[in-house]
């Protein structure tokens, strides 16, 4: 018999999550059982042919929701963030980054984003979107 998925707790959500296998349609989208989260808001300031810059406010508790990284993109955190991320292989890591720190990443990213400390979490995201100088 094959399973389309499998159950697992999730310990800091206090929630059973569904993750789809090799063997269903969709593989590659976790998805949440139960109670859902409330979504991040969002601000785009800048959206040009060279960058697209997006302010994220987080309560806690609230995510980004299910996303796709279509470019290179740099994080800059405005508060201390403590983040959980929820990777589509049913993984999570844990990640903190301090006010006025940063990171990048490479295009392909695919993850959702939960502030899990007691207090709001801001983030500046900038999207690389053509990095060849005309």
């Amino acid at each position: 018999m094959l399973y389309k998925g499998l159950f697992r707790y999730d310990i800091f959500s206090s929630k059973v999550c569904y993750i789809i296998n090799k063997y269903s349609t969709n593989a590659f989208k976790p998805r949440t059982i139960g109670k859902m989260r409330k979504k991040c808001t969002s601000a785009v300031l800048i959206d040009d042919e060279k960058a697209r810059v997006t302010r994220f406010d987080f309560e806690p508790g609230q995510e980004t929701g299910w996303h796709i990284h279509e470019h290179d993109y740099v994080i800059t955190a405005i508060t201390d963030c403590f983040m959980m991320i929820q990777h589509p292989d049913g993984t999570q890591t844990r990640s903190e980054v301090h006010a006025g720190s940063a990171y990048s990443r490479k295009a392909g990213v695919r993850h959702n984003v939960i502030n899990v400390s007691k207090r709001q979490m801001i983030f500046i995201e900038i999207e690389i979107i053509n990095s060849h100088g005309n």
